[in-house]
């Protein structure tokens, strides 16, 4: 007997779901993060809200459209597989958002170093 692949029936009947989709995570995710920052465009300059509501309406329309997108695209895909891609589209952009904190934060640390280690050798 031969491997198993998506979308085909085992033996004893039911059907396997096929496997999450990388370009419809990918897309879910691009759309997600572009759509924050027209979104964070449209509230702070032309809605004229605070910033903190701003950025705060920008989060949840990334990870809102991020989903849906992922979820309608699945549905396209194979229906049954609608909460994985939206699952891993929101996880995406976490993984990509944590990565840009993280670069941030070296970034920071690495110029407070060679501040201080350059006023020290004046």
């Amino acid at each position: 007997m031969g491997p198993m692949h998506a979308g085909t029936s085992r033996p004893d009947g039911p059907q396997l779901p096929a496997p999450p989709s990388l370009a419809i995570v990918l897309l879910s995710a691009a759309v997600g993060l572009g759509s924050s920052v027209v979104l964070l465009y449209l509230a702070y300059r032309l809605a004229g809200l605070p910033l903190l509501w701003s950025v705060g309406l920008a989060g949840l329309g990334m990870w809102g459209l991020t989903a849906l997108v992922a979820a309608g695209l699945a549905e396209l895909y194979d229906p049954r597989t609608r909460g994985v891609h939206a699952a891993y589209g929101c996880g995406l952009v976490g993984l990509v958002l944590a990565f840009a904190g993280l670069c941030m934060l070296v970034g920071m640390v690495a110029g407070t170093l060679a501040f201080l280690l350059g006023q020290g050798a004046r």
